[in-house]
């Protein structure tokens, strides 16, 4: 039942495909943007300007180590009209650099001699980034199936959701710990709820690894 529930959210009516996909990309995107200012602000508010300084450092960390792990493969998956490489050829391709990622993430904090609390909250907000690198994979295959309307929704939804969870637990704690533990959990519980709709509307989209070469 909730699969059923799921599916009638995230894609909707047929005939409305590109309004929604119009509507929901536009959303998705200023949340994106607006995440980092909104943690900021969560954060300047909640635990004062020194906290903030802090973390403020270690989200650019993790957001800048971003783009190793995604390295622009979804330009190159979705304009992938003939298929030339499956979906596991690419979720294999993904994975490697986003662990890279998270090696580099764990030797910056090691190598600058981040603190006990700052290394954790590092590894969970680059973990916050893994996460959306593999969900990227799937909007990639589904946007290329046509449906961008749906993974423009999924996503505004996983970044709302986390982005709350975020707030609240950082409220009630005053961790950043905690906050960023929470922030990294209802963000990988969100895709993999969300991805189950997609991968039952497209069965291609296993999540086996493979060896084939992407370039």
């Amino acid at each position: 039942m909730l699969d059923r529930m799921l599916d009638r959210l995230l894609f909707g009516k047929e005939e409305a495909v590109s309004r929604r996909a119009y509507g929901w990309n536009l959303v998705s995107s200023l949340l994106f943007s607006l995440q980092s200012a909104l943690f900021l602000l969560i954060v300047t508010r909640i635990g004062g300007a020194d906290t903030a300084g802090g973390f403020v450092i270690l989200y650019t960390v993790a957001q800048t180590l971003n783009a190793v792990g995604t390295w622009n493969l979804r330009e190159y998956q979705v304009s992938d009209l003939r298929e030339v490489f499956s979906f596991p050829a690419y979720y294999t391709a993904r994975w490697i650099p986003c662990l890279l990622m998270m090696i580099a993430a764990a030797g910056y904090g090691i190598l600058r001699g981040v603190d006990s609390e700052g290394f954790f909250v590092l590894l969970c907000l680059t973990g916050y980034r893994l996460v959306e690198g593999l969900e990227d994979v799937y909007h990639g295959a589904v946007q290329r199936a046509g449906r961008f309307d749906a993974v423009s929704l999924a996503m505004s939804l996983r970044i709302g959701v986390s982005s709350l969870c975020f707030r609240a637990a950082y409220a009630v704690s005053r961790s950043l710990r905690l906050a960023s533990a929470a922030l990294l959990i209802s963000c990988l519980l969100c895709w993999l709820l969300l991805r189950r709709p997609l991968c039952r509307r497209f069965p291609a989209l296993r999540t086996g690894l493979s060896l084939a070469p992407v370039p």
